[in-house]
């Protein structure tokens, strides 16, 4: 699908009343300031030249510009100014996920990656961004510490980054992220000359970068076993075997799981509480198995004597209790019905809250759903040689959407019923006026190298629970009928860091979905069939109704 087209286009309207551009300045990550742009309304135009020295790769065809830049395939809207082809920056660079300002007098247009994600293992760390930063590096001592300067970057102070007490990150000044690492004899440890990149990573064998993990020790260092800190369960560090050794046994739990309490229920949620003995060697986690089973784990928990005791839920059938051979213990939820769920803890206590849907009276007639054919007009989407268009496909997917819920007594208000060009923001705004109860955006998927990649994705938005509920029920039954790979549920934030408009915008439960790619050739030939459109079609609304708990 080329997803990335730019629907609002406000210079369009400055153009046509005469407004005249002004002369701005773009100021690009560490790369340094820009002149030639030009200002219309909030909107930036900055010449194919300009961007190339960025790096973008551009190619224009027919008024619209192509452009690979920072790892990613975008498309937006080029016009002509003062004899020259300008693209809109921040159209263009929103869609690579960065972050975008004027400054105050309006004359500036900074630009800067957006910190996406920090990992740090047991001697490593990963630091990564929307788009490529310079990295520059200073060791200190008393106490030891190791600076990295990454200049060109921008970190949300929203996010919350899972660190350990040795690494901090924090935005140094306005263009600049700084990252400390501060542990003993890390100012001598070794850096090589780190490029300008996307990504900062750097390890070291020989210092640990969370507590209770033994790094290696450096050559010809003498190490006092006394001295060694403890392993925690279920680390290992042991070489990986070779193929000749038994497989050493996993560690013994010594975090105790009691019975699961009832922590408050009425008749739209319920809390389960688990309440343990010690800490996790690391934070649960919870995923469906499919829209009716929610699987939870604690790991480096052992079960106690009632830990798989009925918790006598109202939303709960049934309930298995186990572990996964790796010293962890598994609960497995049966439920009732399709519930969304929210995993956190509260001091020793895990806390799972199931929470029934607002649109799940168990009936799906009556319910408003806004379904979305994706792209329309002058947008043909995603394109196979001029003879297969991404707009056409979703279209005739999206009526017998329509047709289907309409059978059942639903109400359904149709984005686009033709050929017809409809703003990104716009379909969210259909949705939002109309105070639909669900939002469903058909779409078909394309990517770089034609058949490499094959298969069905439903998207949600960023970590919704109710969305991620409703991506599972509606993907479960597309799967099950429309003959291609599954490739799952994902969130939208793998994609872009603020996700996808018509979801990010959209104030009910929505999903996007990619029913195949248009540049694979079994793909491409199955989407284009009757049949699979009527059952991806039938499939959709079946996982609207077990959202709804109509039938289930």
């Amino acid at each position: 699908m080329r997803r990335y087209l730019l629907a609002l286009l406000p210079w369009m309207v400055a153009s046509a009343s005469g407004q005249a551009g002004r002369p701005v300045t773009v100021a690009y990550t560490h790369l340094g300031t820009f002149q030639e742009a030009v200002r219309f309304g909030d909107e930036c135009f900055a010449p194919v030249t300009t961007v190339q020295r960025w790096g973008w790769d551009v190619r224009i065809s027919e008024g619209e510009a192509d452009i690979v830049a920072e790892g990613r395939s975008i498309r937006v809207v080029a016009r002509s100014e003062a004899g020259k082809l300008h693209l809109p920056l921040i159209s263009a660079l929103q869609q690579l996920g960065a972050r975008v300002d004027w400054s105050e007098d309006g004359s500036t247009l900074r630009v800067r990656g957006m910190v996406r994600s920090v990992e740090v293992t047991a001697n490593a760390i990963r630091v990564d961004a929307s788009l490529a930063f310079r990295v520059k590096t200073e060791r200190l001592d008393s106490p030891s510490r190791l600076v990295f300067d990454l200049e060109g970057a921008w970190l949300d102070p929203a996010i919350k980054f899972d660190l350990p007490t040795s690494v901090r990150v924090a935005q140094r000044d306005d263009d600049t992220v700084r990252v400390v690492v501060e542990r003993p004899g890390v100012d001598k440890a070794a850096v090589t000359t780190l490029a300008s990149s996307r990504t900062l990573q750097w390890s070291s064998e020989t210092i640990a970068l969370r507590d209770g993990v033994v790094a290696k020790p450096a050559p010809g260092t003498h190490v006092d076993p006394a001295s060694t800190p403890p392993t925690r369960p279920n680390q290992d560090l042991t070489p990986p075997p070779t193929g000749d050794e038994t497989p050493a046994p996993p560690p013994t739990p010594t975090t105790v799981a009691s019975a699961i309490q009832i922590d408050g229920e009425h008749d739209n949620a319920a809390v389960l509480a688990i309440p343990l003995s010690g800490p996790m060697t690391q934070r649960p986690s919870a995923r469906y198995e499919d829209p009716l089973t929610i699987v939870l784990t604690l790991p480096g928990v052992a079960p106690g004597p009632n830990a798989s005791d009925d918790p006598k839920s109202r939303f709960v059938a049934d309930l298995a209790v186990g572990d996964n051979g790796r010293g962890d213990l598994v609960y497995t939820f049966a439920l009732k019905r399709a519930l969304g769920f929210e995993l956190s803890m509260a001091g020793s206590r895990v806390l799972l809250r199931l929470v029934r849907p607002k649109a799940s009276d168990g009936k799906l007639a009556g319910k408003v759903v806004v379904v979305d054919a994706g792209h329309g007009g002058h947008d043909p989407g995603a394109r196979w040689q001029d003879a297969v268009r991404e707009k056409d496909v979703t279209l005739k997917v999206a009526r017998l959407i329509g047709r289907e819920l309409s059978a059942l007594g639903a109400a359904v208000i149709m984005t686009r019923s033709d050929d017809t060009f409809i703003p990104l923001r716009e379909r969210s705004a259909i949705a939002n006026r109309s105070k639909a109860d669900f939002f469903v955006s058909v779409h078909i998927n394309s990517n770089k190298v034609a058949d490499s990649r094959s298969g069905s994705i439903t998207f949600y938005h960023k970590q919704d629970p109710l969305g991620i509920l409703l991506a599972e029920c509606i993907h479960n039954e597309i799967a099950k009928v429309s003959g291609l790979p599954d490739i799952g549920t994902w969130s939208d934030t793998r994609i872009y860091s603020t996700g996808f408009a018509v979801l990010r915008y959209s104030e009910m439960p929505a999903v996007l979905l990619e029913l195949g790619f248009i540049n694979h050739a079994t793909d491409r030939k199955v989407i284009q069939t009757s049949k699979f459109q009527e059952d991806v079609a039938k499939a959709v609304v079946r996982g609207l109704r077990v959202y709804s708990g109509d039938g289930r």
